[in-house]
């Protein structure tokens, strides 16, 4: 029995423009269910056009993951897939909190995966190979039944027992993912993703995962090596949020990592400021992390700790001095539009970032104008206000500049 598991073409340049990066959320699905013998297909959006994916669907599940900047390709995938006969699963970040809306909004859609999809759509696969229809009782799902929207309980994977993503899976070709890098030819590129969820509470932040759960340092130093060995890859982007978090955990990675006589491999990972000390540092240093991303979001302490980013300026600027001195790079990223923004908050952040690149090196500098993301808390403040969940509370597709300028409106002074 076959599955295809998609990433719709997204309508943002700005993604469509980093292709060398891999989407590991469909690689790990596609890699569990290939464990139980299912045939798996990938198409990812930001190596196919539309018409290709559309043109090549055949199967009898049919996967698809989405964002906010590609509703209507997801529209038109799920279109398509019933018209084959398929039965349609939409599920991801942007799919969790959401599952109402694409289940009232589109009828093509039979069935909304959320949170960990793995062992949900194994259990799928099994009831389509089974020849039955009724999906009672998988855990993370949600589905229409007699007029009603059933939304079964919620189960976490334990990600340490998932397999290492298969990157050679149909429909992925590593190298000219690798290809694709912009920069340094001599840079072996990819992307890892070895702890999910957070501990901390960002406003802006729109990340399903409460907690953190990791993959044990062992599995994280196979599957490094495994790219090095099989891949020549030179440069991992790990893409967890709390990399830097588990000092316990890092320790051990350290050790695994220096028995081992490390890897020829150079690290990128986000950061928070919070975790960014001695000891942590040294670590970096001692794995060979050349750069860390770190959203300091803010110039204005009030800001950032009504945002929930509570750490002061002092604390920048001792942490990335930390940095410098150890010459890992910091790419340092800021939100502009955060609850209470100003014009004079603005220049605040302004000036703390130009104050940062004079105490470490930096690089892509970001300043990023505020988007609400569904299932982020200032989405649910958004809720609470008559007027926008009117136009926005039943919907899954939106006017993103749209949705930019009435956040602003409201929450900003601007």
């Amino acid at each position: 029995m076959k599955v295809q598991l998609i990433q719709a073409p997204s309508e943002s340049k700005d993604l469509r423009n980093e292709r060398w990066f891999t989407p590991m959320g469909l690689i790990s699905t596609g890699t569990y269910l290939g464990n139980f013998d299912y045939e798996v297909e990938i198409f990812d959006g930001l190596h196919y056009p539309l018409d290709y994916i559309l043109n090549r669907i055949n199967a009898d599940i049919v996967g698809i993951n989405f964002n906010i900047f590609s509703t209507s390709s997801m529209d038109r995938i799920a279109e398509q897939a019933k018209k084959q006969g398929s039965l349609v699963v939409v599920g991801g970040q942007a799919a969790t909190p959401l599952t109402k809306q694409l289940l009232q909004g589109n009828k093509n859609i039979d069935l909304v995966v959320r949170y960990d999809g793995e062992e949900a759509l194994r259990q799928i696969a099994d009831r389509v190979k089974e020849g039955s229809n009724d999906f009672w009782g998988i855990p993370n799902i949600a589905y229409r039944k007699a007029g009603n929207i059933v939304e079964e309980k919620i189960e976490k994977i334990e990600i340490e027992k998932l397999p290492i993503p298969h990157r050679k899976i149909k429909g992925i070709n590593l190298e000219k993912y690798i290809d694709f890098w912009v920069g340094d030819s001599s840079i072996r590129a990819t992307n890892t993703f070895t702890k999910r969820g957070c501990n901390r509470a960002c406003s802006f932040c729109a990340r399903i995962d409460k907690g953190i759960r990791a993959r044990t340092p062992e599995q994280v130093f196979e599957e490094d090596k495994k790219l090095v060995e099989e891949f020549k890859v030179n440069y991992i982007w790990e893409m967890s949020d709390t990399y830097f978090t588990d000092i316990n955990w890092l320790r051990r990675f350290r050790k695994i990592y220096e028995s081992n006589g490390g890897l020829p491999v150079k690290y990128w990972a986000f950061c928070d400021i919070r975790d960014i000390n001695k000891e942590t540092v040294e670590i970096m240093s001692a794995l060979n992390v050349d750069k860390v991303c770190v959203g300091i979001e803010s110039g204005n302490e009030e800001i950032r700790r009504n945002n929930g980013k509570n750490f002061t300026n002092k604390e920048v600027y001792e942490a990335v001095k930390l940095l410098g001195k150890a010459g890992i790079t910091l790419e340092d990223s800021y939100v502009l539009g955060l609850m209470g923004e100003n014009e004079e908050t603005i220049k605040q952040t302004y000036k703390l970032s130009q104050q940062v690149a004079k105490l470490c090196k930096t690089e892509r500098t970001a300043y990023n104008l505020i988007l609400p993301l569904p299932g982020s808390p200032i989405w649910q403040r958004m809720m609470q206000i008559p007027a926008l969940q009117s136009k926005y509370g039943q919907e899954y597709r939106f006017d993103v500049e749209e949705l930019r300028k009435d956040f602003i409106s409201y929450f900003c002074n601007l």
